[in-house]
């Protein structure tokens, strides 16, 4: 699915990559083959389309102390209403390719395919996988984790390209708002009454909770009521996006500290939170990178302060990837403690 999302352009990766992590797809799919599938509403462009531009007022471009509450009351309006016939065929063709190990991309073909065939046996035509995914979006409650086209100028070229960068918050509150990953058996807690409360150090290897650094911070917390330690774990790692190994792209991904290790080992306990891109130059012509770097210096390769071109690239993606980070750290953990309550949030100096 990764491999998938990643060989298409930046937006279908946006689509693509809701899900990669969450598995809507299943999850919608497993609803369908359990309740009950009356013909209700369907799919409409005009929907889809006024939706799509409504980022800007998502809370995650706007990070504040209250940003997680409304992501949460966001939540809390959506309705599930029932699906119509053509979604759910859709749907289910596009679980049937995921089961096979299909590109979804073959989704759209099948479908002209079968508008071109017998345009006379659909009742209605099946929707383009895009506005089933963006319908999908909205009933799920993920456009908090949409991904961004984000501008970064290349250190290598002096010129400006794009990366794909979910929003951090919108991450965190995807995984913390899923009913299915927070159960007590899929947390480290000891007591899921109190999760506040310490676990005893053991001296063996187990659940980040029984380490000296969260426990340690756990004490340094303590005279704030109920307040719990969240880590944040990130991971990378490289992807081949071409048969020749010649294109890669590295996913840049996140989960939080409280899920056991046994669900962190699960692609559904991790978000993407944005791709480094490698072989980016090849957008422009050699003129073009020789005139944007003819006032650049660059030092030797037996200079002290030399460093590799790709290097610098690599950083400065991954600068901008995390920049939400440093903008939580900045805007709402710099001398505050975040506590989440059941009827508010709040924050304590």
């Amino acid at each position: 699915m990764i491999y998938d999302a990643m060989m298409e352009n930046y937006d279908s990766v946006a689509v693509a990559d809701r899900y990669d992590n969450i598995d809507v797809l299943d999850e919608e799919y497993d609803d369908m083959n359990n309740n009950d599938t009356e013909t209700m509403d369907t799919v409409e462009d005009e929907t889809i389309d006024a939706d799509a531009d409504e980022i800007s007022g998502n809370p995650q471009n706007h990070i504040t102390s209250n940003s997680l509450l409304l992501l949460k009351q966001q939540a809390e309006t959506t309705e599930k209403s029932k699906l119509s016939l053509n979604i759910i065929a859709a749907i289910e063709l596009m679980a049937l390719l995921r089961s096979c190990g299909a590109s979804l991309n073959l989704y759209d073909k099948i479908v002209a395919w079968l508008e071109h065939r017998i345009p006379h046996n659909l009742k209605e035509p099946l929707p383009t996988r895009e506005k089933v995914i963006k319908m999908m979006e909205k009933r799920h409650n993920l456009k908090c984790i949409a991904p961004i086209k984000t501008e970064v100028i290349l250190p290598s070229i002096n010129l400006p390209v794009e990366i794909p960068i979910n929003p951090l918050l919108g991450c965190i509150y995807s995984l913390l708002s899923d009913e299915k990953l927070m159960t007590s058996d899929n947390l480290i807690f000891t007591n899921p009454n109190d999760p506040s409360q310490s676990t005893p150090y053991s001296g063996n290897y187990s659940e980040i909770n029984t380490g000296l650094a969260y426990q340690s911070f756990q004490q340094s917390v303590q005279r704030i009521e109920n307040a719990v330690p969240i880590p944040l774990i990130f991971f990378i790692d490289g992807t081949a996006i071409d048969r020749a190994c010649r294109h890669s792209q590295t996913p840049v991904m996140m989960t939080l500290g409280i899920f056991k290790q046994s669900l962190r080992n699960k692609s559904v306990a991790w978000r993407n939170i944005g791709f480094v891109k490698n072989n980016m130059k090849e957008q422009y012509s050699q003129q073009q990178i020789d005139a944007a770097t003819r006032q650049i210096q660059k030092y030797p390769k037996n200079h002290d302060c030399y460093v590799p071109d790709n290097h610098n690239d690599w950083h400065t993606q991954i600068g901008c990837i995390m920049n939400d980070l440093r903008r939580i750290q900045k805007k709402v953990l710099s001398g505050r403690s975040l506590l989440m309550g059941k009827n508010k949030q709040q924050y304590t100096d």
